[in-house]
């Protein structure tokens, strides 16, 4: 599974998606502009 964990200024949000491939989607998705930290 995958989480994503994204900060605004005053919640954490996580979204635990469990299939790779809309994983995948969704990070190619994200804007270019974004701050992203891959931890393993």
């Amino acid at each position: 599974s995958t989480k994503f964990k994204i900060r605004c200024s005053r919640f954490l949000y996580i979204l635990k998606v469990t299939d790779k491939e809309k994983a995948d989607k969704l990070k190619q998705s994200l804007a270019p502009g974004l701050q992203i930290k891959e931890v393993k």
